[in-house]
């Protein structure tokens, strides 16, 4: 115990240096453009409906909204989660991209993971390591110079892959007479796919069709599904944050001043208001009057539920400045909400210990929002 302690003291140590010294740059809005001329020394965190992204980033690019379009330079990782992805951009490192449609055209230094709907990975595309790929529709061009590992239901391969490949099509594989494989490829499929001569090197292995969603060996899609859908959620958690710091910077204070100074009192409130509050709806939604005050309760508390997520990293995060600087006044700023969503998201995977911590926190923000919450309805009223 003493061991996991101290490598989670040093972990929280490092972030509490490392995270001040990279400059970042925060930017959000109904639509955000980053013109080509303009250079983002450090990391890039953008939210919006339409984005824009012409400019070089040094650092991350960090970025989810509806319509995004990456055509600038990043240095190291890119994290894209929206509706509609294109990536045009020269990634020095990983490329994370989640959303309904994801067109790529990139050249990433690093690997690529990308889940989706319809994906298409054009013929300038060049990955230099590894491409992790799940979606409905997927048409893969370009070259790969590791391996691909691609599921989906219907899967178009023309371009080059120098490693192996393994594909599970639930519906159709189709390897175009341009596609090389230098590798092996190893598929699963309804039918055994017409290989055009030359365009497997190494050896094939079919292995029938995939029988069930739930066989075992849909393990990897899901799981690749899953990590995707994690970063996404921890991406949006901390663009929210960054918002509601710089956008609502005095709600923001006053709520982690509340948080904070009544941290077990809130933490009792978000307890109750958790557990009464959907048995007060289920009773009131019987009564055919209630009915719309029911709907509207049922709002309030998932979006209760949603904003306590960021706020327990917000608290969390301003919580351990205030310890490490010895500072009795609640004073936050936006490296201590970053590093306060990374670690509680961090804690959150080590059983029991991390478990009770995440839900302590969460209980206590939930219950500092039920209470602000109260607070503004009662100013209305008078």
């Amino acid at each position: 115990m003493k061991k996991l302690l101290g490598i989670l003291g040093v972990f929280v140590l490092s972030f509490m240096l490392i995270m001040p010294a990279f400059a970042a740059t925060f930017g959000s809005g109904d639509e955000y453009f980053l013109t080509g001329d303009e250079v983002v020394e450090g990391n890039l965190y953008t939210s919006g409906a339409t984005l824009m992204i012409d400019g070089e980033v040094k650092g991350d690019l960090i970025t989810a909204g509806a319509n995004i379009w990456s055509n600038g330079t990043v240095g190291q990782d890119a994290n894209i989660a929206g509706a509609n992805l294109t990536i045009n951009s020269k990634v020095g490192d990983d490329l994370r991209a989640a959303g309904a449609n994801i067109n790529i055209n990139s050249e990433i230094g690093g690997e690529l993971v990308a889940a989706g709907a319809y994906i298409i990975i054009s013929s300038n595309t060049v990955i230099e390591e590894d491409a992790v790929i799940a979606g409905a529709r997927i048409l893969i061009d370009g070259t790969i110079k590791g391996n691909l590992d691609v599921r989906g239901d219907e899967i178009e391969i023309k371009g080059t892959v120098e490693g192996n490949v393994i594909v599970k099509a639930q519906t159709s594989l189709v390897l175009l007479e341009d596609a090389i494989i230098k590798g092996n490829l190893t598929y699963e499929a309804p039918e055994a796919t017409t290989v055009p001569a030359d365009v497997v090197q190494g050896e094939i292995k079919y292995s029938g069709a995939i029988k069930n969603y739930e066989d075992k060996d849909m393990t990897g899609l899901l799981a690749v599904i899953t990590s995707v859908l994690i970063i996404g959620k921890l991406i949006l958690c901390l663009v929210f944050g960054i918002i509601l710091y710089f956008v609502f910077r005095k709600f923001t204070q006053e709520l982690l001043e509340t948080g904070l100074k009544n941290f077990w009192v809130n933490l009792l409130r978000g307890f109750a208001t958790i557990i009464l509050l959907p048995i007060a709806i289920i009773i009131v939604i019987v009564t055919i009057i209630g009915i719309p005050f029911s709907v509207l309760a049922g709002l309030v508390f998932m979006i209760l539920c949603m904003l306590s997520k960021v706020l327990a990293g917000m608290l969390f995060g301003t919580l351990i400045f205030r310890i490490f600087t010895k500072n009795k006044a609640i004073y936050t700023s936006w490296y201590a909400i970053l590093v306060g969503i990374l670690l509680l998201s961090f804690f959150g995977w080590i059983p029991v210990l991390g478990w009770l911590l995440k839900t302590v926190m969460y209980l206590s923000a939930f219950g500092a929002l039920a209470f602000s919450a109260y607070k503004g309805l009662s100013q209305l009223r008078k």
